[in-house]
């Protein structure tokens, strides 16, 4: 389990990857209750996702 800032979570999504992982559960918490996490979705997906990899945003 881990935390931080957006750099910090890829960089240790990456070393668990580098280390072999090939599935990772992530969620997202500490959210105010009745607010929406998927800012904190798209942050990690924009990060994460290959650039031009195709995802369709809808609102």
């Amino acid at each position: 389990m881990f935390w931080g800032d957006l750099d910090t979570i890829v960089a240790k999504l990456g070393a668990q990857r580098d280390a072999g992982a090939d599935h990772v559960a992530i969620q997202v918490i500490g959210v105010e209750p009745g607010r929406s996490a998927m800012p904190y979705w798209r942050m990690l997906g924009d990060a994460l996702l290959p650039q031009g990899a195709g995802v369709r945003r809808t609102t």
